[in-house]
């Protein structure tokens, strides 16, 4: 069992990691989407913070 959930969370590891660098990449890229994306998360996160 133990096993089973260690190589379950390194494949949740492995697919976050590739969605970071997916969106790393696309911020280089100046690709709008990820821009608006990134901001809209920004605000999120100061309005969670400060409401």
């Amino acid at each position: 069992m133990w096993l089973e959930w260690l190589v379950a969370w390194s494949w949740s590891l492995d697919g976050l990691r590739d969605c970071i660098a997916t969106g790393i990449q696309s911020v280089r890229d100046c690709d709008g989407t990820a821009v608006i994306t990134v901001a809209c998360l920004l605000i999120l996160f100061v309005w969670y913070c400060y409401h």
